[in-house]
Order: C-alpha cells, then structure tokens, then sequence
C-alpha cells in the first residue's frame, strides 16, 4: 500500500490544475474609448496587480459603459475600450494576441443596481430599481432632463465607465488526495487583438463556434455577472430619437441691448425646428441710438455629423418677422410703416454646433450660424431728435445677410421610441 501511495503521485493520476486570477479595474473619461494610463491611477492600479502579471497565461478584458449614449454606440464604445486596453496591454507588458480576450457590453447592469441600492439619495430611486429590474434601456435614458438622471450622471455614472482586466495563472498541482476540482480547466480559445470576438453581443445571435471546445468561465464574485452570463440575443428594433429639445439665447446681440430667447424641436436625429425671439424697448445709451426690436425668427434645419469637434452642422430654411424702430445717432431714424408694417422675409443659413464642455456634459452647447435672404421694407423716416417729425416714407428689398447668430443652447430634454422588429 505504501509502495503504491508512492507510485501514483508520479504518474499524474491525482494531479489537477487550478487558476489564479488577480483583477482590475481601470477607468475612461465619459465619451472617450482611449485607454489613458494616467486616469484615476489606471497604470498605477494595473501594476499593483503584481510585476509577474506579463507571465500571466491569459488576460480577459470585460468592458462596459455609462447610459448616456444610445445603446449601440455605448456597446460599440465599450468595444473599443477593450481594445485600446488590449493594445496597451500587447505594448507594454509584451502579450500575444493569442493570450487576449476581450468582452464587452452596453451598460454593466449588476454594478448599476448595486450603487443605486447603496445611495438612498437618488430621486425616484424606486423607479430607477424598476428599470434595472426589466433591463429596459431605453426607459432609463428617457429619465434624462429629470433630477433623478442629474444626481445620477453626477455621481453614479463615472463608477459605470470603467473596465475588468482579469490576468489568470494556470497552477499545477499534484496531490496524494482526491483532488477539489471536479473537472480539468477548459482549454483557451485565442482570439485576434486587431479583432476580439466579444462573447456577449446585444446586436445579433452569438454563432456556434466551429469548435466543441468550451469557452472558460470566470467564476470570480468581484466581477458583474452581465459579463459572464451568455444570454439570448435581444431582438433588434428600428431605433428612432423622437424628441430633443433645447433652450437657446443669442449671445451676439447683447452687445445691442437686444436679449433673445429660443426653443428648438428636433423631431429626428437630421430634422429640427428652431423659432428664436427677440425683443427690446431700450435706448443704447442715448435717444439718438436704438434698435428697438420685437422679432420671430422660425426655421426648418436637416443636420449632419461631423468627427470635427464632435460637431453637428445644419443647413437651414429660415424667416424673419417683426416690427423695429432703429438710430444709428446719426440725422434719420427708422421705423415700420405707420408701426403696424412689419418687415417679413426668408432665406437659407448654415451653421454648427458644438459641446460646450466636451469632457463634462453633453446638455450645454454653442452653435454659429449664418443666413442669406431677402425681406420687402416699407418704412417711415423720421428726424432723429426728440420726438422727431416725419419725413416721409419710402420702401426697399433688402438682399444679403440676414440671420447671424452665436447661439447659447441647453437641453431640457429627450425622448426616445423602440419601433417594429426588424426584417
């Protein structure tokens, strides 16, 4: 018995392999994909994992992201965050593509419920419960414009935008016992670092693979179970933003005395309409300098996207009307025919508009925009003196610019819908 106690050791027949695994967890700015090693201590936190870890025998990336982007561009985020790690990764700590995985998905639900069940200061946080409990995306985004979704994108989101770097150890060992393990490990499957397969995929069905060998699972607690949960693809839908709505003001007439205030109605992603609204009673300083204004100006915009700035530009159908009394401290003074003949016109503008704070918030926005058009003029003329006589009256077309705008904008709000499944 002692002779064959000695022999089996030897032969491998109680041997076993086991894994150790040392996770985690780096951080991305909101928007960004690319990983910055000096982010909230990223390079830092990657090496506390140990200096062995570029002998680690495989490395799993499991990225996600924050709510505030649609679904698909937040998974197609998340996706490049993982590979930007894994670049990072091949670069410095010298990783094969063989020993690479990465996974990603659009939102880290598990982690999501968590802060919200620890914070009890959120608003309607019952509702928000609600939502993780159907895994209802969309839902969650239309809370944006509420206070709930403020307190949340203050304080919860940044925790959302980060990443799992799990590095694993394949450890033999050779037992004279029966050993824990119930099973083998399950043998790796590489993935391309210039192509990672995701393992869960929101857009479209996960194919069987062309292998019968099972994918490895990862049975750490610390890590969300979304990542390693293989669900059913979700079914997908025609997406369509119905409903953004901004606040503006245009800043470039201030100067004038002229104060604006806006509202504009983007229906879809590319068609909005803008009306903006002036009005001042003020003399600039002397009676003999005014631009005494009480104006409309509605316009039909169709927008496009531009990597530049982030920015979005539009081209634009746009009108003009309202009533004015002008000076210019100069002989004559300038108002609309017997005050009841408004100036009324169109044109075409163009313009753009960017983030105000890229790095911070997505509500705040400047847009710059320019207009051509023609508007009839009937006026009469007056002195410009003290209660001034009139002179007479005359009429014109005025052709050249006639829409120029530096446009504070605040969104107050969107809404979002979820059409028929697609063919």
């Amino acid at each position: 018995m002692i002779l064959l106690l000695a022999i089996l050791p030897s032969t491998g027949a109680f041997a076993a392999s086991v894994v150790h695994r040392d996770t985690v967890r780096v951080y991305f700015r909101q928007g960004k994909s690319e990983f910055d090693p000096s982010f909230e201590n990223n390079a830092a936190n990657l090496k506390a994992a140990g200096g062995h870890i570029s002998r680690a025998d495989r490395v799993r990336i499991l990225a996600s992201a924050s709510p505030e982007g649609s679904r698909k561009l937040n998974a197609e985020l998340a996706n490049k965050r993982a590979k930007s790690i894994a670049a990072y990764l091949h670069k410095n700590y010298d990783f094969e593509a063989s020993r690479l995985q990465t996974r990603y998905t659009e939102l880290d639900w598990a982690a999501f419920q968590t802060l919200v069940e620890e914070d009890e200061s959120i608003p309607s946080r019952q509702k928000v419960l609600d939502i993780i409990e159907t895994r209802d995306f969309l839902a969650l985004r239309r809370l944006q414009g509420t206070k709930c979704w403020d307190y949340m994108y203050k304080n919860l989101y940044p925790s959302l935008r980060s990443t799992f770097v799990v590095f694993e150890y394949d450890i033999d060992i050779v037992a004279p016992a029966v050993p824990a393990i119930s099973s083998p490990l399950e043998k790796w499957i590489p993935e391309s670092l210039s192509a990672p397969q995701p393992l869960l995929d929101i857009f479209r069905p996960i194919p069987e693979p062309i292998s019968n060998v099972a994918r490895a699972e990862i049975p750490d607690a610390s890590i969300s179970r979304e990542f390693h949960e293989m669900e059913e693809a979700e079914p997908e839908y025609w997406r369509m933003r119905i409903s953004d709505r901004f606040l503006k003001t245009n800043v470039l007439l201030y100067p004038l005395l002229l104060p604006s205030i806006g509202y504009e109605y983007r229906f879809a992603n590319s068609i909005s309409f803008s009306v903006l609204a002036y009005y001042s009673a003020l003399d600039w300083f002397s009676n003999t300098t005014k631009f005494r204004v009480l104006g409309i100006q509605p316009e039909f915009r169709l927008w496009t996207k531009s990597q530049m700035l982030k920015s979005e530009w539009f081209f634009g159908l746009h009108g003009n009307f309202g009533w004015y009394n002008i000076a210019w401290n100069g002989k004559y003074r300038y108002q609309d025919h017997k005050q009841d003949t408004p100036a009324y016109g169109g044109g075409v503008s163009i313009g753009f508009k960017v983030p105000l704070f890229p790095k911070e918030d997505t509500r705040w926005g400047v847009e710059f925009s320019l207009g051509i058009g023609a508007m009839p003029l009937h006026y009469d003329i007056y002195y410009n003196v003290e209660n001034g006589r009139l002179v007479g009256d005359d009429q014109a077309v005025y052709m050249g610019i006639d829409n120029a705008s530096i446009n504070l904008t605040y969104r107050i709000g969107r809404t979002e819908i979820k059409g028929r499944k697609r063919k």
